[in-house]
């Protein structure tokens, strides 16, 4: 039996900031690194949009801002930790705080961080890194 293949199933991403021109050059990003047709972005402007895109379902990655109107990055990724478990989380921040690094593995489990200003390249291997070649490694015959 075979797994599904990288055509047959999308990687599913949320990208949450407020800032349009940060969710534009993620979703630029992750289209290059994982391939426009290998990725399936939804955006959100904060974290109560956020929230209800998640009651419809879990993503495979979320890439979420700390600093928001409203609810906080941590409260969004502790949300998804409870709810959706094996989703790989990632929080892109302004400020390279540790104790807001500390905390936000402590509440929300995140699988890293990302610092704005970001440097692109890093970001495109992590996103390769976490999702786009463990999901490759898992398309192969039983």
């Amino acid at each position: 039996m075979t797994k599904e293949s990288p055509t047959s199933r999308r990687v599913r991403v949320l990208i949450v900031d407020d800032d349009e021109a940060m969710r534009f050059m993620c979703r630029t990003v992750l289209e290059d690194a994982a391939g426009i047709g290998m990725v399936d972005i939804s955006e959100a402007t904060g974290g109560e949009e956020a929230v209800a895109m998640l009651r419809r379902g879990p993503f495979d990655l979320i890439l979420c801002d700390q600093r928001m109107s409203g609810m906080s990055g941590i409260e969004v990724l502790a949300l998804c930790r409870t709810r959706y478990p094996d989703m790989i989380r990632i929080m892109m921040t302004g400020f390279g705080d540790p104790s807001l690094q500390h905390e936000a593995r402590e509440k929300a489990a995140v699988h890293g961080f990302i610092e704005k200003p970001m440097d692109f390249d890093l970001l495109e291997r992590a996103l390769i890194e976490v999702v786009v070649d463990p999901y490759l490694a898992g398309v192969v015959e039983e």
